[in-house]
């Protein structure tokens, strides 16, 4: 294989060697045990045990621990998927991926190559991800300016761990979906005569 092949082999197998989300396994199996505690606190509370406010309390903090792995579940995705693109347009590029540090200077790279990531099918659930992600890392409020448009967010004044699980449900499989249109489309801008 030359060393265009090789390279155009690798740009494919973004796509093939893109992992699942393996913090869901982690959610899911915890969330399970907090669910289970949960019942049980709330069993107890409606025998009249005189704990009554401490179990209450337990509830609470279960419930924001809930809250708490459904944000680390979406950061996670983004992050996986930021890693797999930056070091996608470095394998096509050889670009480095400390100048593509924000969202806005990647879409503008990728403009330069005649790719416009604004039309991919999955660019907008993506772009909704990253969203949702910053909200996560830089405000206490997840209903924002930035996230209000998102579908699932839309008229919410309280973001909570059933919405957010809502939306990622709806958008998983969206950050491997567009490594494969960019892939597509890297193929496309590079190899096609």
């Amino acid at each position: 294989m030359n060393d265009e092949e090789t390279k155009r082999h690798e740009i494919h197998s973004f796509y093939y060697h893109f992992p699942c989300n393996h913090f869901d396994s982690i959610f899911r199996a915890r969330t399970e045990q907090i669910i289970v505690e949960k019942n049980e606190l709330i069993h107890k509370n409606n025998k009249g045990l005189e704990k009554h406010s401490m179990h209450k309390m337990q509830v609470y903090f279960l419930s924001e621990e809930i809250l708490t792995l459904s944000k680390m579940r979406i950061a996670y995705t983004f992050m996986q998927f930021e890693i797999y693109l930056k070091k996608l347009l470095l394998v096509a590029y050889n670009e480095n991926p400390k100048n593509l540090y924000n969202w806005e200077k990647m879409i503008s790279f990728l403009k330069l190559k005649n790719i416009q990531l604004k039309v991919f099918s999955h660019y907008q659930d993506v772009n909704d991800i990253r969203k949702v992600n910053n909200s996560i890392k830089h405000s206490a409020d997840l209903s924002n300016k930035k996230t209000e448009d998102i579908l699932e967010f839309k008229g919410k004044l309280l973001i909570d761990s059933d919405t957010l699980n809502k939306f990622y449900d709806r958008t998983a499989n969206s950050p491997k979906e567009l490594i494969w249109e960019l892939q597509k489309a890297i193929d496309k801008n590079l190899f096609s005569t």
